[in-house]
Formats: C-alpha cells, sequence, structure tokens
C-alpha cells in the first residue's frame, strides 16, 4: 500500500509485494524452527522462562516445513513412521523428542533456515536495484533479515 501511495511505478510495486511476502514467508518457516527448538524469554528474575514448549506443533500433528524437508533427507519408510507417530496429534513426549532430534540431526530443521534466509535475499536483490540507500532501505532489509533468522528467544 506505502508504494502505491508513494505513487511508485509497477516494477517498484511488484518489487515491494514479492519482498513482504517472501519475508512472510521466511517468518513462517522461522517459526517452525522455533517450534521445534523451543522459545525462551527473560524472566522477572533474571533467568529464562519458556515462552513456547518445544515441538507444540508436532504435538498437535500439525504439518510443518520441517517435516516437509525431512522427505527428501530421510528414506520412505522413516517419513511414513514420523507422520503415522505425529499426524494424529497424540504422539507422546519420547516420539515428539525423537522426531526433533532426527529433523536436526538429517539437516531437515538447517535446510529451513537456509530456504527462508534464501527468500530474503532472493527477494531483496529486485528491490535493492530499485531503491536509493536510506535509513528506511536498512530497516526494511533489516526486517527481512529477522524474520528469517529469529531465535529461540
Amino acid at each position: 500500500m506505502g508504494a502505491l501511495i508513494a505513487g511508485a511505478d509497477q516494477e517498484l510495486i511488484t518489487a515491494v509485494g514479492d519482498y513482504f511476502e517472501d519475508v512472510g514467508l521466511a517468518y513462517q518457516i522461522s517459526d517452525d524452527v522455533m517450534d521445534l527448538r523451543g522459545v525462551t524469554a527473560h524472566g522477572a528474575s533474571g533467568g529464562r522462562v519458556r515462552t513456547k514448549h518445544t515441538a507444540e506443533d508436532l504435538h498437535a500433528g500439525k504439518v510443518t516445513m520441517p517435516l516437509a524437508h525431512a522427505v527428501g533427507r530421510l528414506p520412505d519408510p522413516r517419513v511414513r513412521e514420523i507422520w503415522h507417530a505425529v499426524r494424529g496429534g497424540d504422539a507422546d513426549r519420547a516420539t515428539v523428542a525423537s522426531t526433533v532430534a532426527e529433523l536436526e540431526a538429517h539437516g531437515a530443521v538447517e535446510a529451513c533456515v537456509d530456504e527462508a534466509r534464501g527468500l530474503v535475499d532472493t527477494a531483496w536483490k529486485p528491490l535493492q536495484d530499485l531503491v536509493a540507500p536510506s535509513w528506511h532501505s536498512v530497516r526494511i532489509r533489516a526486517l527481512g533479515h529477522y524474520c528469517a533468522q529469529r531465535e529461540a528467544e
């Protein structure tokens, strides 16, 4: 909307739209990664407080990007076992914990991190060529980096 209101040409409107669409997707992918790893925040006492339990999505039977990336990284029988174990939303903690460990060990989680970063970097290039360097363009770029690389806290 900002590009439209500013009277930008169609090329810039498209580049801005594409960038923020990919930033949104990167944010969702990083959320899936954070879900698997758990999320903490600074507590009132100065320690860490868990704000999102590890693998809530797997416990709920949700299909996430790490599971999608596992399809190409694990043997087909193992992918089916994981699918059946978590898809119903009633997997026990041990099953979920071993699934998370396996997704990490086989690179499915890191593939998600790489995908999120790649989406933002690829979408930034056409936009970078169309906007002048400024405080605003730096902040737009930083927002993309943040969305793609959020951490567990």
